[in-house]
């Protein structure tokens, strides 16, 4: 799976830009890495594993351990970075 997605600072939330390539299977704990063409929103980092915390088909949050996903506790992003975001 690979898709591009942007982050809302004041929500922690974040929104596939294009659901083509997200399989229907991407559900809360599914483990993801992020990359970037320029930089990451604040709060999250290259070469990290991440859970996925689903909020609906097109929006979720980031967690730093399966645990965390399934509490729902998310990551504090603090900034929406800049270039075009990949899961």
């Amino acid at each position: 799976m690979t898709d591009t997605f942007t982050a809302d600072a004041g929500t922690d939330v974040c929104t596939w830009t294009s659901t083509t390539d997200v399989p229907s299977n991407v559900l809360t704990g599914t483990r993801v890495r992020l990359t970037t063409t320029t930089t990451l929103p604040a709060g999250l980092a290259l070469a990290t594993d991440y859970y996925v915390i689903k909020l609906t088909d097109t929006t979720f949050s980031l967690a730093t351990s399966y645990a965390n996903a399934v509490a729902g506790t998310a990551i504090n992003i603090t900034d929406a970075g800049t270039g075009t975001h990949t899961v």
